[in-house]
């Protein structure tokens, strides 16, 4: 069973963030995300140390390429500052939290995302999210140029290492290097920051925060199949099989394949079964 956590009401997370969230930037909604689950963070506290960050990083704007601007961040965040990649711990929830990455200056690389995306725009440049395969990368542009760096290693990567990763993720070849290094937009950084939590929460069968998790996704993008099952899962392991049903059947008729409906029915006959009160 889940332990018990404070969640912020659903409705509050539709009206900061579902409503519009593209007026947002990946710091606002990485401050939204852990309120989510942490009522009490002190969001003037986060923004103060982020504006900290920015006073005193060097002047990168003033650096004549992109590249000597993301290694000169990437020396000042990594090297001076000690923001470095989570790799003992890397499934804890806490390194996803905003807060928590500024404070103890651990994370993954989509939270430590934030970080560089935020010092960069602060001091100027054009600086965005790259969602990329397995792992989460920043863009920088400075003097008509992009550099691209990974806030895990804390380091500037090339061309070809870029394109190594990909074709290393089965999930490319060297001819889809464009595409992946496209800007990830407000929502897909979103979905991807509250998926890593979801995953967490569902091995550690935090169910509730797991079912938080699903709702805000679905609230941004509200026909994604896998979220869809993961909330029946969650409803049902929280002892609600009628919500679990009614989400498992909606997500029936979304399914084109047989063999996957063949398997969801089987799904939607136990949790059925087990929803039937008990004849004495």
């Amino acid at each position: 069973m889940s332990r018990p956590v404070p969640i912020e009401p659903l409705e509050r997370f539709a009206t900061r963030v579902a409503s519009d969230p593209n007026r947002l930037s990946p710091l606002d909604i990485a401050i939204d995300i852990q309120r989510t689950f942490d009522p009490n963070l002190s969001e003037p506290h986060v923004r103060s140390a982020v504006a900290a960050l920015i006073d005193a990083a060097p002047a990168i704007e003033r650096l004549p390429s992109a590249t000597a601007a993301a290694t000169a961040l990437c020396e000042y965040l990594h090297d001076q500052e000690g923001f470095i990649g989570n790799a003992t711990h890397y499934y804890q929830a806490e390194n996803s939290y905003i807060g928590e990455v500024l404070r103890c200056r651990t994370g993954i690389p989509i939270s430590l995302s934030v970080v560089y995306v935020s010092v960069a725009t602060g001091r100027g440049l054009t600086a965005s999210g790259i969602n990329f395969p397995r792992t989460y990368l920043v863009g920088l542009w400075h003097a008509g140029q992009r550099a691209v760096l990974d806030p895990f290693e804390g380091r500037v990567l090339s061309t070809t290492e870029c394109a190594e990763r990909l074709i290393e993720s089965s999930d490319g070849t060297r001819d889809d290097l464009t595409n992946a290094l496209t800007p990830a937009t407000t929502i897909t950084f979103a979905v991807r920051m509250l998926s890593n939590l979801k995953s967490i929460f569902l091995d550690a069968q935090h169910y509730d925060q797991a079912l938080a998790c699903c709702q805000r996704i679905l609230l941004l993008t509200p026909d994604s199949p896998r979220d869809i099952y993961d909330l029946a899962v969650s409803c049902e392991q929280l002892g609600s099989p009628d919500a679990a049903l009614l989400e498992l059947r909606r997500l029936r008729t979304m399914l084109t394949d047989d063999g996957v409906r063949h398997a969801l029915d089987k799904k939607i006959k136990v949790v059925a079964e087990a929803g039937r009160p008990t004849l004495h």
